[in-house]
């Protein structure tokens, strides 16, 4: 595991913009070096993703890549029963092993968000790109 972006660390999540039209998942960052100005961070070509404990205030640990294996066999189960209650991802194979073929043959990219408090989770997405400073 290694810090994407060392400036992640400690920045608080402002909020964040999923447009499922656009496939992408836009955060918001506030910066603990620099609280005056946000930066974005953008995943695109989103396929799926899972938060938890989205609370109003969350500070950011790091967001780091994995394997896309590492990645569905440790999400598995969330996986299988969002597909069968929540209709996502609807293309999903039904067997881990299909799935990941399908997930890979697609070049996704699996990346984990952890934190010091609040948000955590996961997406899978064609991409990740820190889009800088916003005031």
């Amino acid at each position: 595991m290694f810090n994407f972006l060392p400036q992640i660390h400690d920045a608080r999540l402002v909020g964040y913009v999923v447009d499922g039209e656009a496939e992408h998942v836009t955060c918001r960052l506030r910066p603990e070096s620099n609280p005056e100005n946000l930066f974005l961070l953008r995943f695109e070509g989103v396929y799926a993703y899972s938060f938890k404990h989205a609370n109003l205030i969350s500070v950011l640990a790091n967001i780091y890549e994995v394997a896309c294996e590492e990645l569905l066999s440790q999400q598995w189960p969330l996986l299988l029963e969002g597909m069968h209650s929540d209709g996502w991802p609807e293309q999903l194979p039904n067997q881990q092993a299909d799935a990941t073929h399908f997930i890979k043959s697609r070049n996704f990219r699996a990346f984990v968000i952890e934190s010091s408090i609040g948000i955590s989770g996961w997406v899978l997405a064609t991409s990740f790109s820190f889009l800088g400073e916003h005031a």
